[in-house]
């Protein structure tokens, strides 16, 4: 299970993931790809997730922070959800502020994750289009081979009748020619 996972699954607690899902509109199985398989939500679905169960974005996208908006005040920092929009501000005297690359998401290395992603997820499109014509190429080559495996069986009796009346055109012609004889 991925950090992201993890923080998603606390924040679900003892909700089962179906009900969970149904909270956010979205399917089990999207719940089930961001416990488990590291997938990172859309932005709509990460606020949605904030707002609904009043997280700080930085929190569950970093780990860093609080957890809750507006709970770790005694601190002097505050995680405040205003419209879908998750930001940190402080409230500490100024010679204690927060440098700005911790008041702001570091979405980097999720980046490069997500375009990997897309990658894979085309090359597996193109996988699957290739192994598509290849079932279509298959069924033709099969459907030609049992027409040919009929020719063969309508040429085999064919043959097979001819053989018989060339064996009854034998006798005859032996008969006709013990009379003669």
């Amino acid at each position: 299970m991925t950090k992201l996972g993890e923080r998603i699954k606390k924040i679900r607690g003892k909700m089962t993931q179906k009900e969970f899902s149904e909270i956010l509109g979205i399917t089990q199985r999207a719940v089930i790809n961001y416990e488990i398989s590291g997938r990172v939500p859309r932005k709509k679905i990460l606020n949605s997730i904030c707002e609904r169960f009043g997280i700080c974005e930085q929190w569950l996208l970093t780990g860093e922070g609080p957890m809750r908006a507006n709970a770790d005040k005694r601190e002097g920092r505050t995680c405040d959800t205003v419209a879908g929009e998750s930001s940190v501000s402080s409230v500490q005297p100024i010679e204690n502020t927060q440098s700005q690359s911790n008041k702001t998401c570091d979405m980097s290395q999720v980046s490069p994750s997500i375009r990997k992603n897309m990658e894979l997820q085309e090359r597996l499109l193109a996988a699957h289009e290739r192994l598509l014509s290849l079932t279509e190429q298959n069924a033709e080559l099969r459907l030609q081979l049992e027409r040919r495996d009929m020719r063969i069986h309508e040429l085999e009796k064919e043959n097979a009748g001819l053989r018989e009346a060339q064996k009854g055109a034998a006798a005859v012609f032996r008969a006709a020619a013990g009379d003669a004889g």
